[in-house]
């Protein structure tokens, strides 16, 4: 049975305090009126922790202290007033803060690290779905210059292959910054139609063109005070690099049908997992956007070449998984933990996260051989092929085209169920396709033979 989070409040500050972040929270929230209701919802749910508030038990009768006493999981006591004052002796207490000053990432943060430490090799934490591990020198590196890089506001360019990490280090860095009172915006270049990117970016005015029923404020504008996250830049058209450059250098947006540009304060973090010098020498990117974008450079290194990563992270997905499916997978060593080390991971990070969720949810107690064996079979059917070539770019690059081949033909070329199991979007398969020449209909035909 999957934990919840019991929250007694008779107030509707903290109801909508609350509100917006339940889906961050390690367990889902249920809200009651009554400590008395601990009981009868004890008899039906696996509670994880109460959070109480402070007026509920500031003056308790002995009957419902004797109730408070029995309750047997992690409390939290939230205050409305600077005194901490009960008529009983209080064995655990957390000051949270003062209302309405509390800040709802302070509470992300401490009830999802209440119950879920990070690994020691956790160099950041803001809730399970923002860590930084590692145990690799290059990678706290990379770290440290992310905190310094977070305390001005200067424009960031991250780099590095697909699945390394870098929407997780643009938030982190977002989230050290003295812009994270407000919230990030990002856009995926890569994901938009080109028709319809302008428009999520500068945002447009009702009647500016056909279909304009009303006024829509873009991005760029939404995250003014805060910071601007566009992931994917490399593919970003040469036209809306041309109008970036302009709201970079006078700090105004224009809108689509707009009379006057509007005033932004944005700091701008860009990542991709292409060669923009390559792309400036094809005129495919604008070098005076590059040099604006590129104040500031972080390159994530693949996983290949961090390999010492491997069991760490392999060992926090299997903890992550365990709680998320309420399981109790044990951790990998030995020779199944060496199968790991020994395969490229050409998906990195989130490749290898999408093979240890399948492993724990198939798993019944422990991931073994067989099922090691079998998994590894669907993504690396020859693996004593994989390092032929002494390139090693080269050899990631062909094991992948063959396994979007692999994988187009098991789910009958269909591209959504293809994209969703390689763990990629149905715009990066498509550019994949197209960057290794995979026809979908020369594939039928072959597989036909």
């Amino acid at each position: 049975m999957k934990s919840i989070i019991l929250l007694i409040t008779k107030s509707d500050i903290l109801r909508e305090m609350f509100a917006p972040i339940k889906n961050q929270l390690f367990a889902d929230i249920e809200v009651v009126e009554a400590l008395s209701d601990y009981s009868r919802m004890k008899r039906h749910k696996n509670i994880g922790l109460i959070i109480l508030d402070y007026e509920i038990i500031r003056f308790l009768n002995d009957e419902e202290r004797i109730l408070f006493y029995k309750i047997d999981c992690p409390r939290l006591i939230i205050t409305k007033v600077k005194d901490k004052y009960f008529t009983f002796g209080v064995r655990s207490y957390y000051p949270l803060g003062v209302q309405p000053d509390l800040q709802p990432e302070n509470f992300i943060k401490l009830i999802n690290e209440y119950f879920y430490t990070p690994p020691k090799s956790s160099l950041y934490s803001a809730g399970e779905n923002l860590q930084w591990i590692t145990s690799d020198q290059q990678m706290i590196n990379i770290f440290e210059r992310a905190k310094k890089a977070a305390g001005s506001d200067s424009n960031i360019l991250i780099l590095g292959e697909s699945g390394t990490g870098k929407d997780v280090l643009a938030r982190m860095i977002h989230r050290m910054s003295k812009r994270n009172a407000h919230q990030m915006m990002k856009i995926n270049c890569a994901a938009i139609p080109e028709n319809l990117l302008e428009a999520e970016l500068f945002g447009f005015k009702k009647g500016s063109f056909t279909n304009a029923y009303f006024d829509k404020i873009g991005k760029i504008q939404l995250a003014n005070g805060s910071t601007l996250f566009l992931d994917e830049i490399g593919d970003l058209d040469l036209n809306l690099q041309a109008k970036l450059l302009r709201v970079i250098e006078s700090g105004e947006v224009d809108m689509i049908g707009g009379i006057q540009p509007v005033k932004v304060d944005v700091r701008l973090i860009t990542a991709t997992n292409k060669n923009l010098k390559s792309l400036i020498e094809q005129n495919q990117f604008r070098e005076d956007l590059y040099y604006r974008l590129n104040v500031i450079n972080l390159e994530l290194p693949p996983l290949r070449e961090r390999v010492s990563d491997i069991p760490v992270l392999v060992d926090y997905f299997i903890g992550l998984f365990n709680k998320k499916y309420d399981k109790k997978i044990k951790k990998l060593s030995g020779e199944n933990l060496d199968r790991f080390l020994n395969y490229p991971w050409p998906g990195n990070v989130r490749e290898l996260k999408n093979f240890i969720e399948r492993l724990v949810i198939k798993a019944k107690s422990t991931i073994d051989t067989e099922l090691l064996t079998q998994e590894f079979d669907l993504i690396l059917p020859h693996p004593e092929s994989q390092f032929d070539q002494d390139n090693l770019e080269l050899a990631s690059a062909d094991f992948e085209k063959k396994q979007i081949k692999k994988v187009l033909a098991k789910n009958d070329y269909h591209l959504t169920r293809t994209a969703r199991k390689l763990g990629i979007s149905r715009v990066s398969l498509y550019r994949k396709m197209q960057k290794y020449q995979i026809s979908v209909s020369k594939e039928k035909s072959h597989h036909k033979r």
